[in-house]
C-alpha cells in the first residue's frame, strides 16, 4: 500500500495531463472515433493478400518498474520493433494495461472495438480514450474521468488539492462554470504511428509517454533494455537512479536532497571487484566525494566525508548480471556488520549493454524523443495562450533551437533543452530537475546544473532580485508577532505532512502563555502550517486583537493542498478556480473544514470569520503563495496589502522525456483570478487592494497603526 500511495500523491500533484469533460459515451456501447472508421471494417475483409507485418517481438524480457527495483514493484512488458522505427520500442497496449493495473487503486478496462479502434476507459465509463489506427488518431472523452482511478474521494476528478490527508472535503458547491470539450490528437502530425495487427494494439513509448502516462505518472524512459517511471526511483531507501542505467544510483544522505549518480571507476585495487565513485551537493552546497567498494569476497562499504558524511557496510552479490546488495547501515560512525540492522534491497546495477554513456542517440530514438517533446509541451504546458505559442515544434524553430533538440549528440540536446527551459520558457515553475538522459556520462548534471545558470531567464532573475530586496528588509521570516491589537502570522512555505490523515482539532493546541504561544508557533510553522495556525489562533482568542495579517511576502509556494485548510481559518468557504487550457474547462471546487474536531465539515465553530478583519501582506509571495492571494481576492475573506504577488499561477507537473531527462513544467492547470464576470490567469501575479511605501512594510508598529485607521 506505501507503494501505491506514493504512486498516487504523485500522480494528482504532478497535475498533468487531465481534462474535466462530462462523458457523452452510451454506457450499452462503445463508439469509435467516426462512422468511417466503422464502415472500414467490411471493405478490409476482402481476399485482398495481407499486408507485410508492421510489428515483431524484440524483447520478450524487458521489465516495468514503477515505485521501487524490488520483486513486488516489478511488471513484465514485453518490447516489439516497428519495421519503419528501427531501435524505438513499441509496446502491446494490453500488456501495459496489465502491467499498470496492480498500482492503480480503481480499475480501467481496455477492449477492441473493430479490426483499428480500440478503447481504454476507466470501469465506470465516466473517462475514455479512444486510439483510431487506421487514422492515427486518439480522442478523449472526458479525460478526466480517468482520475476515478486513483479513488479521489472529493470534488470534481482532477481536484488540483488532492485532499488525500483528509484536512478538508469538497463541498456541495463544487462546480463546472464551463464544461470541457473532447479533445482529439492526430498523432500523424507528430510522426508518430498506431499499429493494430492481429487484434493487438501497439503504441510506440513517445506515444504512451505523452498521452498515456500523465494520466498514471510524471513520465517513462528506456534505457535500451528496460522502462522505468523515474520520479518514483528516488525513495528514502536504498534504490538506484535507474534512469540513468549502469551503474547509476541514487544514495539518500540526510545532508544531501540532490545525489547525482555513481559512476564505475575502472582502476581498482587488487582486491576489488567494483567501485563506484558520486558527488553530492550538500546543504552547504559543497560537494563531497562519495567512495563504493565491492570487494571478491562479497563485502563492500560505503565512505563519504565533509558534510555527506556516511560510512556503510554492504555486502553483494551477482545473479543474471545484476548486482544484488544486502545494505547495513550504522549510525555513521561504525561499519560493523554484526551490530548493524541489515535487510536485502535488489539493487539494480545491470551490467548488460545498455545505452549509458554512449552519449549519441540513434536517429530514430532522436526523432521519436522530439516528436514527445512536442506533443508533451503541447498538450501539458499551461501558459500556451499567455505566450502565444501556437505549437511547439514552430516555437522551437522560431527560437533555433529545433535542430539542436534534433541533435543525436546528448550534449547538444542538452544544452538546447536548458536554453529552452530556463531562457525562453522562463516561467520560474518550470526548470530542469537535475536529472541526465541515460545517453549521458555520470558528470553530465553538473553540465546541465551550469548551463541551466547560464541560461537564467529576466523574470527568473527579476523575481529572485525582488525576493533578495525584500528578505534584506523582512530579515525574521517564520514568526508569530503581535503589535499592539494585531497579530502577524508570518511563514515562508505552504507545507503538509503526509501523516496528517486525520482534522487538526484547533482547540487541542492552547498554551499556557502567548509566549509559549509564540515559541511553539515559530517551531512548527515551517513544517506544518496548520499546527501554527491552530496555536495562533487559540493564543489570539485570549489577547485584545482586532487585525490579523497573514504576511507571505517572499513566500515561494509550496503545496496548493495546504491553501484551502489555511483560508478556513478566515472563511467558511475557501474555494479555488482551476481553467484546464487543453479542453477549455473551468472548474470552481469548493471546500469545508472541521477545524473544532467536532466530525461535521463546515460547521458552527469551524472558522474565524467575522471575528477579525483580515489582511494578506504580500510580495515576491510565488506559486501556491500568489495562489492564496487569489483564492483572498476572489471571495474576499482577505485585503491583499504590501506589493503586487510575482505569480506562478499554474500547477506544475514532473515529467522525463524518454531518455530519462527529468524536468518540471507548468501544467494545464491554471488556478484563475476572477476579474469582473470572468476569470482570467494569474500567472502574472495579483495585484494589492491597498498599497503600502515600501520602506514601511514591515514596520509592525506603524502598520498597526494603519491598519486601525482602516474602515
Amino acid at each position: 500500500m506505501k507503494g501505491k500511495y506514493l504512486l498516487l500523491v504523485s500522480l494528482i500533484s504532478s497535475l498533468c495531463f487531465t481534462s474535466c469533460t462530462k462523458s457523452r459515451t452510451d454506457d450499452s456501447k462503445e463508439e469509435s472515433l467516426s462512422d468511417a472508421s466503422i464502415e472500414s471494417v467490411s471493405e478490409s475483409e476482402s481476399s485482398e493478400p495481407a499486408p507485410e507485418r508492421l510489428i515483431s517481438l524484440y524483447n520478450k524480457d524487458s521489465k516495468f518498474y514503477i515505485n521501487s527495483l524490488t520483486a513486488s514493484n516489478i511488471s513484465s512488458l514485453k518490447t516489439y520493433r516497428h519495421k519503419d522505427f528501427d531501435d524505438v520500442p513499441f509496446v502491446d497496449f494490453e500488456e501495459f494495461h496489465y502491467a499498470i493495473r496492480p498500482y492503480i487503486e480503481r480499475g480501467r478496462s481496455f477492449s477492441q472495438i473493430d479490426n483499428d479502434n480500440y478503447v481504454y476507459s476507466t470501469t465506470n465509463d465516466k473517462g475514455k480514450m479512444y486510439f483510431d489506427t487506421k487514422n492515427d488518431v486518439i480522442k478523449y472523452v472526458n479525460f478526466n474521468g480517468f482520475l476515478d482511478a486513483l479513488g479521489v474521494n472529493n470534488g470534481i476528478c482532477g481536484d488540483v488539492t488532492q485532499n488525500s490527508i483528509k484536512l478538508y472535503k469538497e463541498s456541495e458547491k463544487t462546480k463546472y462554470i464551463i464544461e470541457g470539450q473532447d479533445v482529439t490528437i492526430n498523432l500523424k502530425d507528430y510522426g508518430f504511428d498506431l499499429v493494430s495487427e492481429n487484434n493487438r494494439l501497439y503504441v510506440s513509448i513517445g506515444v504512451l509517454n505523452s498521452t498515456v502516462f500523465p494520466s498514471f505518472v510524471s513520465g517513462l524512459s528506456y534505457n535500451g533494455k528496460d522502462f522505468f517511471v523515474d520520479s518514483f526511483l528516488r525513495r528514502l531507501d536504498l534504490s538506484v537512479y535507474a534512469r540513468s542505467g549502469n551503474y547509476n544510483f541514487s544514495w539518500p544522505l540526510a545532508s544531501s536532497e540532490n545525489p547525482s549518480a555513481f559512476k564505475k571507476v575502472e582502476n581498482k585495487l587488487d582486491n576489488e571487484e567494483y567501485r563506484f565513485e558520486a558527488i553530492f551537493a550538500d546543504r552547504d552546497n559543497r560537494d563531497d566525494l562519495v567512495t563504493m567498494s565491492l570487494f571478491k569476497d562479497g563485502s563492500g562499504t560505503v565512505n563519504g566525508s565533509g558534510g555527506a558524511i556516511i560510512h556503510r557496510a554492504i555486502k553483494w552479490r551477482l545473479e543474471d548480471n545484476v548486482l544484488k546488495l544486502v545494505t547495513a547501515q550504522t549510525p555513521y560512525e561504525s561499519s560493523d556488520l554484526e551490530d548493524a540492522t541489515s535487510d536485502l534491497s535488489d539493487i539494480w546495477i545491470n551490467t548488460k549493454e545498455t545505452n549509458y554513456g554512449k552519449k549519441i542517440r540513434s536517429e530514430k530514438m532522436t526523432q521519436e524523443n522530439y516528436h514527445e517533446l512536442c506533443l508533451s509541451f503541447d498538450l501539458s504546458y499551461g501558459l500556451k495562450k499567455e505566450k502565444n505559442i501556437q505549437s511547439f515544434d514552430k516555437y522551437f524553430q522560431d527560437k533555433n533551437l529545433k535542430d539542436r533538440l534534433l541533435s543525436n549528440d546528448i550534449l547538444v540536446y542538452e544544452d538546447a533543452f536548458a536554453e529552452l527551459i530556463c531562457k525562453h520558457i522562463d516561467d520560474i515553475h518550470s526548470s530542469i530537475n537535475g536529472g541526465e538522459s541515460v545517453y549521458s556520462a555520470s558528470e553530465t548534471k553538473s553540465y546541465l546544473r551550469d548551463k541551466a545558470i547560464s541560461y537564467q531567464g529576466e523574470r527568473y532573475k527579476a523575481y529572485y532580485d525582488e525576493v533578495r530586496e525584500l528578505g534584506q528588509l523582512r530579515e525574521t521570516t517564520d514568526s508569530y508577532v503581535v503589535e499592539g491589537n494585531t497579530a502577524i502570522l508570518r511563514f515562508q512555505m505552504f507545507a503538509h505532512n503526509e501523516l496528517l490523515t486525520h482534522p487538526i482539532n484547533h482547540q487541542d493546541y492552547k498554551t499556557e502563555s502567548h509566549e509559549a504561544a509564540v515559541l511553539a508557533y515559530n517551531s512548527v510553522v515551517n513544517s506544518s502550517p496548520y499546527k501554527a495556525f491552530a496555536i495562533a489562533f487559540n493564543d489570539i482568542a485570549k489577547l485584545d486583537i482586532k487585525n490579523i495579517v497573514i504576511d507571505i511576502a517572499c513566500n515561494i509556494g509550496g503545496e496548493i493542498r495546504c491553501a484551502p485548510y489555511l483560508a478556513a481559518f478566515m472563511t467558511l468557504d475557501p474555494s479555488i478556480v482551476v481553467g484546464n487550457q487543453m479542453d477549455g474547462s473551468l472548474i470552481d471546487y469548493h471546500y469545508k473544514v472541521d477545524l473544532n474536531g467536532d466530525g461535521v465539515y463546515g460547521g458552527d465553530g469551524d472558522s474565524f470569520a467575522g471575528q477579525y478583519k483580515f489582511y494578506i501582506l504580500g510580495g515576491a509571495n510565488f506559486s501556491a503563495g500568489n495562489e492564496f492571494s487569489a483564492m483572498a481576492k476572489n471571495t474576499g475573506f482577505a485585503k491583499i496589502i504590501g506589493r503586487k504577488s510575482a505569480g506562478g499561477g499554474c500547477a506544475i507537473t514532473n515529467r522525463t522525456d524518454i531518455s530519462g531527462l527529468t524536468y518540471r513544467l507548468s501544467s494545464m492547470y491554471s488556478l484563475m483570478l476572477k476579474n469582473g464576470d470572468n476569470y482570467v490567469s494569474n500567472d502574472s501575479g495579483v495585484d494589492v487592494d491597498l498599497n503600502i511605501p515600501f520602506e514601511n512594510m514591515f514596520d509592525f508598529k506603524q502598520l498597526n497603526t494603519w491598519l486601525n485607521t482602516l474602515e
